[in-house]
């Protein structure tokens, strides 16, 4: 398929029409890449309570631990 051209480049319309599908697309670009910085997002915020709780039972662990060593009764 064969577009016209005017004297000194493309037709107006035909820049129009691309100028508007290059935004187009690049709107669903940042639609796209927002989404998926919220899925990362509420990922990381599970990850870090999972963090947490591993970390307090590895305190309580340890602390368990250190009480046995040095021959105290646990509570």
């Amino acid at each position: 398929m064969k577009y016209r051209r005017s004297l000194f480049g493309y037709r107006p319309e035909d820049v129009q029409r691309q100028l508007e599908l290059y935004r187009l697309e690049q709107e669903i670009t940042q639609d796209l890449h927002e989404k998926e910085r919220i899925d990362y997002e509420i990922l990381f915020a599970a990850k870090q309570v999972e963090v947490e709780r591993l970390r307090a039972g590895l305190a309580d662990a340890l602390a368990l631990e250190r009480q046995l060593i040095e021959g105290n009764e646990p509570l």
